[in-house]
């Protein structure tokens, strides 16, 4: 197990600022069956899944022994990892569910070998270039008669449900989505895996929780993009690329417009029909992200002009009288702890 030490100040997408200390480690694991005598390749393998992942049997499709490799690498909330392994099965059932619940999902992004999961609803054939995405608090069987290559990011279900924010997710048990260079693939899919590609081999760039925090945004594009065929859909798809850009200043109408692949009239229209316009509603987002990062003790480490620019205000004047024209008080008051903030006296003469 591989460990490397970093020290950053993290932003998170709902304005908590943590300064992650020294022991804070990344932590990476990698296992192979090959390390393992013959006999007991597969049940190495299901003991290292189980530790690790989730419960689950593994059988081979021939009389050969269970050549298998995972590499995981822990970020704060979620794992990333990438699994290679010569044919064989899997399957998670009631009873692996009921000793070791899983409260998570996967998303298992196909890179080598057709394959087939099957589950409660049915069954769906995989091949290279699909993204499965799958709960693990459901039985299922896995088979991969190629062998399989695949990238995978595992999720807690809360946080899966509150990044993707579509009610009906997962509700035929998985969802599959097609990623990279196909005219078909989802775009948001592909930066996913390439992401996780670049994570797992040490080419990326940020701290862990920028690094989690860039796919989990990527994760909330990918079902924005598949469910933007109406108009609340669409809603959802510009709520997605404002929040994945709201620390853009030059953020703009005709930025979103082109993402969602409509003109800027309807585009202001759908927002009007949700009762918004595009002003208010990336106003709005900014404002709501600079009162986390000041209402949290350790905003200290910035400055109010420091916050101003992060959360995308041109100006800190600007920042300062939006703020107050929204919450009743400037970003200064909003920053002091609450025992300090005197409240506000109003004489009877005053009303």
């Amino acid at each position: 197990m591989a460990r490397k030490k970093r020290v950053q100040l993290t932003i998170t997408e709902s304005g908590e600022v943590i300064q992650e200390s020294p022991q804070l480690q990344e932590i990476i694991e990698r296992f192979s069956t090959a390390e393992v005598a013959d006999a007991l390749r597969r049940a190495s393998w299901e003991a290292h899944i189980t530790d690790s992942l989730y419960e689950l049997s593994a059988r081979t499709l021939d009389d050969e022994p269970l050549i298998a490799t995972i590499m995981l690498v822990h970020l704060p909330q979620t794992m990333i990892g990438h699994v290679s392994a010569k044919s064989h099965m899997v399957e998670r059932t009631h009873e692996h569910i009921a000793r070791n619940f899983t409260n998570s999902v996967m998303m298992n992004f196909t890179i080598h070998g057709d394959a087939a999961v099957y589950f409660k609803d049915g069954v769906r054939q995989l091949h290279p270039g699909n993204m499965l995405v799958i709960s693990l608090d459901q039985p299922f069987v896995r088979v991969f008669a190629q062998g399989l290559k695949e990238l995978v990011f595992i999720v807690p279900r809360p946080l899966f449900e509150e990044i993707v924010g579509v009610v009906d997710a997962l509700s035929e048990g998985v969802d599959v989505f097609s990623f990279g260079g196909d005219l078909k693939g989802n775009s948001y899919a592909t930066s996913l895996a390439e992401l996780l590609v670049s994570v797992l081999s040490d080419q990326r760039e940020g701290s862990l929780g920028e690094i989690e925090d860039t796919a989990l945004d990527l994760l909330r594009g990918i079902y924005a993009q598949a469910s933007k065929d109406g108009p609340v859909g669409q809603f959802k798809a510009v709520n997605s690329f404002i929040e994945r850009h709201i620390r853009n200043n030059q953020l703009s109408a005709a930025m979103i417009a082109a993402d969602l692949g409509v003109s800027e009239r309807q585009l202001s229209r759908l927002l009007s029909s949700q009762g918004t316009t595009l002003t208010m509603t990336i106003r709005t987002k900014r404002l709501q992200l600079a009162r986390r990062i000041l209402n949290n003790p350790n905003s200290e480490l910035m400055s109010v002009a420091a916050i101003s620019a992060y959360c995308g205000f041109s100006t800190q004047s600007h920042f300062a009288r939006c703020f107050k024209a929204e919450f009743g008080y400037s970003p200064t008051v909003a920053r002091k702890p609450r025992d300090e903030v005197k409240p506000q006296i109003i004489e009877f003469s005053e009303l």
